[in-house]
């Protein structure tokens, strides 16, 4: 029973929390652009597993059979693996070392990953994310707007309805509120400027 309660925490408050909820809509409306931005992450970090893989493999196979690094290049998942860790910078170093004392050029293919997944790739990703965030907020802004107006004006047209004649809509007619106010009440409070 209690992770049942754990599991439906997050949830109930994800529905209860009414700007909370616009806002998780707003991020799933967004969840194809954003998918897109992530799939051409991923292809990118799958190309670049697939060169280092080619590259760096026989490198990498002699380092990991003396048990002397942790991150290797040596078969396709290991390599996809270290490089998906390197996206966040937690093995930069160490997964380039067996490469780079074999040649001091090979350093340039990780420079060129971590430029282009890490630093282009990811700030892409916040990109996409906040753009597609701020263009759900607007719509929403618009839409709130759109209603507020055509609120007051349904409140200024029942205002000139329940004007009396000869159908002059007086300013204590309207609230401070923009509700509209009976033309006995409206008159009971007029000024002395005001009355007709």
């Amino acid at each position: 029973v209690w992770y049942m309660r754990a599991a439906l925490r997050m949830p109930i408050y994800v529905l209860r929390a009414r700007r909370l909820r616009r806002d998780v809509g707003g991020v799933v409306f967004a969840a194809g652009e954003i998918l897109q931005v992530l799939l051409a992450l991923a292809g990118t970090v799958c190309m670049f597993t697939w060169i280092g893989y080619i590259l760096f493999s026989p490198h990498y196979a002699a380092a990991s059979a003396d048990g002397n690094v942790n991150v290797d290049l040596s078969t396709f998942p290991r390599a996809l693996q270290s490089l998906f860790t390197l996206l966040t910078s937690a093995n930069f170093p160490d997964v380039m070392l067996p490469a780079y004392s074999a040649s001091r050029l090979n350093v340039v293919f990780f420079l060129a990953y971590v430029v282009i997944t890490g630093w282009i790739g990811q700030s892409l990703v916040l990109a996409t994310v906040f753009g597609a965030y701020k263009r759900q907020n607007m719509r929403q802004f618009q839409e709130h707007f759109q209603n507020a107006r055509l609120a007051a004006l349904h409140r200024a047209f029942r205002a000139l309805l329940a004007a009396t004649p000869p159908h002059r809509v007086l300013p204590t007619h309207v609230s401070a509120h923009g509700t509209a106010v009976p033309p006995r009440a409206a008159t009971a409070h007029a000024g002395p400027g005001d009355a007709a």
